[in-house]
Formats: C-alpha cells, structure tokens, sequence
C-alpha cells in the first residue's frame, strides 16, 4: 500500500482479535509505502472470510492507504511431521510442516534444513544408496536442532490462540521480563507469568520452552539483514 505515513526503522505488529489466531503488521517499504496483511487461523474466522478481517485492519489502522497489489494464500501452522524422510526422499520446508507456528515465516528453517539435506545427500551419493537407512539422518538432524525451538513455538502458538486481547498484552509483558537463562522456576514467578497463569492454566506446560524460546528470539533480533 501506498500513500501511508510509517516509520522506516519500525515494523508494527498486532495480536489478538483484529487477527485471530496469528498477527496482523504493517512493514515499512519506503517513508510512504509498506506491506500491509494478517493472518488468521481458520479455526477462528468465526464465519467472516481472511479478506473481511484485512479490510477492517486496515480501515482502522491506514485508511488513507491506497492498494497496490493484493497477496493471499495458505501456510502450514502446525506441528511438524515426525517422519520427513522415505526412500529416495526428504522433505524440508512447508512440505514437512517445518514453518515456525507461531508467525508463519518460513525461510530460516527452510534453509536450515536445506542445509542438512544437501549435506545427507551428498552422504547418499558417495555411498550409492538413496534408502531410509542413509536418509534417516536428515530427520534426526532436524529434530535435535530447529525442531526443538520449532515444537517450543508451536505450543506457544497454541496457548496464544485462545488468548483474549487482555492475554495477549500480559503475554508480551512476559517476553519483556524473560531471561535465555532463567529456569520454569523463575518464570512462574514473574508478575505477569501468575496473571497468565490464572487466565490460562496451559502456561504451566509452556515454562520449560520460554527460555529457549527467549534465546531464539534475542538471537535473530540480533542477526544482521
């Protein structure tokens, strides 16, 4: 969309009911240009359509924008398959559910396990032998090390789908506080950590991920475009 005012240094995101079950954003292109959608679960659309809840975020947030081109399509949320290889094959990407549930982005695990399937194929190759028993080192990979942090986040995911706007803004309350250190221990007692637990019980099986998850975050924040 064009004719908008942003800030080139920002991205702005929003939770809750505006989009339910993901986020909505509005990501800066140029001083007056910028990228500007949500996703929803479909579980939640509560018999309005993807584009319904589109034309009111936008209403509300930009309404002097002008459309450009308009982008829609379906991405996997869920949690990833436990079986990615056969003979002869190994799937990565959104072919092995391997998008980060919690925002839908796709390309850092793509790549990740792109980069172990290259090299396990490269193993198949020297060997001649294309047969799980080669393969199934593709899977092992993956799963000890972005399916780790990718099955922290599909439980958050989870959790935060059923939150109400008020449980959102407690649960980003949280992230602020968090630690990559801190233990389940230290995070249940956090202020904001007892208000979600009250609201929603389901944190208790989510504290041993958040540090993991914390560290992950912190980590690609960090990393340079």
């Amino acid at each position: 969309m064009t004719n908008i005012d942003v800030t080139e240094n920002f991205l702005d995101i929003y939770t809750g009911s505006q989009a339910p079950g993901c986020y909505a954003w509005i990501f800066p292109k140029s001083k007056r240009a910028a990228n500007v959608g949500l996703g929803v679960i479909g579980s939640k659309l509560h018999r309005k359509m993807p584009i319904d809840y589109l034309n009111e975020f936008v209403s509300k947030n930009v309404p002097e924008g002008q459309p450009v081109e308009l982008v829609m399509g379906g991405v996997p949320v869920s949690d990833a398959l436990k079986n990615i290889v056969s003979n002869g094959l190994m799937l990565i990407g959104d072919a092995a559910r391997h998008t980060e549930p919690s925002s839908g982005g796709g390309i850092p695990t793509a790549i990740g396990g792109g980069a172990i399937a290259g090299e396990v194929a490269q193993k198949a190759v020297h060997q001649n032998d294309s047969s799980v028993r080669v393969l199934k080192e593709h899977e092992t990979r993956w799963h000890t090390s972005f399916g780790k942090i990718h099955k922290g986040m599909y439980k958050i995911k989870e959790f935060r789908r059923e939150l109400s706007d008020d449980g959102h803004n407690e649960l980003i309350r949280l992230f602020k506080d968090l630690k990559p250190q801190m233990s389940a221990i230290e995070i249940l007692s956090l202020r904001s950590a007892r208000r979600l637990l009250v609201a929603n019980p389901k944190l208790l099986f989510l504290a041993p991920h958040l540090p993991l998850i914390r560290k992950h975050i912190l980590f690609a924040s960090e990393r340079p475009q």
